[in-house]
């Protein structure tokens, strides 16, 4: 089953390496889209609270974000967020994770997170990490406003 979050913050961030104005802070509405599939849990009949994946969200709403990553890249965010609602989720029953950060209208940065499971007479599951598939979209060319 797969399951759906969007959510907007405004946050700050500046790029210390980067040549141009995003060097300086300034800020964005991010819009974030999650994709999450696995099976629902027995106890609660969910694959995740959407509230867990909301409040991980909202930590960065209306912060700067250099508090939280040395360099608040739109790719970078999107790879953090992944880890995040891994470590935060911990649902055994997850199989993707997908993360999309818009940091405009027109350009973001996605990727993804899947495992393989297989089945063991010894053990209920087995996760094997496939790891990180970059992907971004709309990519400002070199000395453009990002």
């Amino acid at each position: 089953m797969k399951i759906y979050i969007e959510r907007k913050i405004s946050a700050a961030h500046h790029l210390p390496n980067y040549d141009g104005k995003c060097s300086q802070l300034h800020g964005h509405t991010w819009r974030i889209q999650v994709w999450i599939e696995g099976e629902p849990l027995k106890e609660s009949g969910m694959v995740v609270d959407f509230k867990d994946v909301k409040n991980v969200i909202d930590e960065w709403d209306h912060e700067d974000l250099n508090d939280f990553l040395v360099n608040p890249t739109a790719e970078l965010m999107v790879a953090e967020l992944i880890q995040r609602f891994i470590y935060e989720l911990q649902n055994p029953t997850l199989e993707s994770i997908r993360v999309r950060v818009w940091e405009s209208d027109t350009c973001y940065a996605e990727d993804s997170m899947t495992w393989i499971i297989e089945k063991h007479r010894d053990l209920p599951f087995f996760k094997v990490p496939l790891g990180l598939n970059a992907i971004a979209d709309k990519h400002t060319p070199i000395g453009g406003d990002r």
